[in-house]
């Protein structure tokens, strides 16, 4: 197998990751080269910088899985009930004018 082929090869049967989680681990790997290049100096907006991202995956992530979790239940149906209905009084015949 050349060499091209080989790595096009393993690049097309990498482990998909979550979008999510890339993106997670993306930002995580600029917070930290941010941190090492600057000494730490912004290690606190960053950090708040990294939370919000963070907040904001785990706020779709929960709300795929409660849309996912839905979808594959079994809904429940309620029973209907009725008042009782009283049969109707009976009609007098019109009478002839």
């Amino acid at each position: 197998m050349s060499r091209w082929r080989a790595l096009t090869h393993r690049w097309r049967h990498r482990r998909r990751r979550p979008l999510g989680e890339t993106l997670s681990n993306g930002v995580h790997s600029v917070e930290d080269a941010v941190n090492i290049r600057t000494g730490s100096r912004y290690a606190d907006q960053l950090a708040v910088g990294t939370r919000a991202v963070d907040d904001a995956l785990a706020t779709t992530r929960r709300a795929k899985d409660a849309f996912t979790e839905e979808m594959t239940s079994t809904p429940t149906i309620d029973q209907v009930t009725t008042d009782p209905v009283d049969p109707p009084t009976p009609i007098d015949p019109p009478t002839k004018i």
